[in-house]
């Protein structure tokens, strides 16, 4: 199974920038969280600057995710790679 599908090509040849950070102790209840940002050139699929994931964990090796936290992407009209597009006849 591919993660990265034809389709995504496109909107991912406008990442100008990937940074990857890691947070210990962050918050009582999470003791390591690991953070991904890109950021992207202005472009026809998105009007997002950035998306950033971030990851929490309940331990400090990492390995007990506790929640996932995202950027919401704000797709412009008609541009959402996330949904079939279904000819009609």
């Amino acid at each position: 199974m591919a993660i990265i599908k034809e389709k995504d090509t496109e909107v991912l040849e406008n990442i100008t920038k990937l940074s990857v950070s890691k947070v210990m102790n962050p918050e009582a209840d999470v003791k390591c969280a690991k953070s991904v940002t890109l950021s992207f050139s202005e472009n026809e699929f998105i009007t997002n600057s950035e998306l950033t994931c971030t990851v929490s964990f309940k331990d400090t090796d990492c390995e007990e995710i506790a929640k996932v936290t995202s950027t919401v992407i704000d797709w412009k009209d008609g541009k959402d790679l996330s949904k079939k597009k279904v000819k009609k006849k």
